[in-house]
């Protein structure tokens, strides 16, 4: 954006009157009771720069004014300070600076329209659309007849335009901000809820079969042989694979054998990660290990897996389908069952 700075150069007059220096730099003769009444608002004003409806009011008084006030050499300090920080600004916060040295001299002679557009240029390139409109509105009180008032009113339309998308995307990602704290404390409330169900007790892991198992092969079961007498212990088959626990960490659950390191990902066959407020919610995903890699490939995904919310008995299948609308009654899935010991 070009750097637009307006001079000052004729537009304000400097007026010395000898009496002057005896009744101070707003004592003009005939003008009395507007010098008096700016002298409050001015006073008003340092008490509270923030004041807009009283820094209007000084500009529309200023501007009816036929003997206009002196501005106070101090100003053209801060002046000269905004320029040469805007002059050199290579970030952001610069142009801030610029606009901060601005308003300092629009605290001592806050009827400087040109001040105004220049505090709004330099909020503008400091990213700072909302104050940024507020000076350019100032400006064009303080300038009603300005030749660039539309090119004026164009810009603050294009920064509220700004100002309004800046404000959508900051609250989406409060928002999104929110909704990942909330999920966070949900997740936590749901392990601490499964946590205190395990409480550290072991689990046996038993395979479904119709029948009986052949030199390690468990041939699954149907949804009617799911619910009878068709699970066996998987001790006699693999010692290290019959007893389970269960290793909790502030995102999931992780299921290993007896022997297995909670802290090794070798050693962890499922993983649980709540998506819900319940226990039921929670979602498991199995991660194979390289002697099954060649039947399930290497990558983790997830199962069908059930919680028994009152003894924390979990229940899962590789084969089942996730998808309900997918499931076949009739057909013989294998499922493994983490019973309580």
């Amino acid at each position: 954006m070009e750097r637009i700075m307006k001079s000052l150069a004729g537009f304000r007059g400097i007026f010395l009157v000898g009496f002057l220096l005896i009744n101070g730099p707003f004592a003009v003769s005939g003008a009395a009771t507007d010098q008096d009444t700016l002298k409050q608002y001015l006073a008003d004003l340092q008490k509270n720069s923030s004041d807009q409806v009283l820094r209007e009011k000084i500009i529309k008084l200023v501007s009816g004014m036929k003997t206009k006030p002196v501005v106070p050499e101090e100003v053209a300090k801060h002046e000269g300070a905004a320029e040469y920080a805007f002059k050199n600004a290579k970030k952001e916060s610069d142009y801030a600076d610029a606009a901060a040295e601005y308003e300092k001299a629009l605290l001592l002679a806050p009827w400087l329209a040109n001040d105004y557009f220049n505090c709004g240029v330099a909020y503008e390139m400091a990213g700072k659309p909302r104050d940024a409109i507020g000076y350019f509105n100032l400006y064009l009180i303080a300038a009603p007849d300005a030749k660039d008032a539309t090119e004026v009113k164009k810009r603050i339309g294009g920064l509220e335009y700004a100002a309004g998308k800046a404000a959508q995307e900051a609250q989406a990602q409060d928002k999104a901000k929110a909704d990942a704290e909330a999920k966070q404390r949900q997740t936590k409330e749901v392990l601490d809820q499964f946590r205190t169900i395990v409480g550290g007790a072991n689990y046996e892991s038993w395979d479904s079969s119709y029948r009986a198992p052949e030199r390690g092969s468990y041939f699954g079961v149907n949804e009617e042989e799911f619910k009878g007498p068709n699970w066996y212990y998987l001790g006699p088959v693999s010692a290290r694979l019959a007893n389970i626990k269960y290793c909790f960490d502030e995102q999931s659950v992780k299921i290993t054998s007896i022997a297995g390191n909670c802290a090794s990902s070798a050693d962890i066959f499922l993983v649980g990660t709540p998506n819900g407020p319940t226990i039921k919610n929670i979602n498991f995903k199995f991660t194979p290990s390289p002697t099954v890699e060649k039947k399930w490939g290497k990558d983790p995904f997830q199962v069908w897996a059930v919680v028994n919310e009152t003894n924390g008995d979990i229940t899962y299948s590789l084969d089942r389908p996730v998808n309900q609308a997918d499931y076949d009654p009739k057909f013989r899935y294998h499922y493994e069952w983490f019973r309580r010991h």
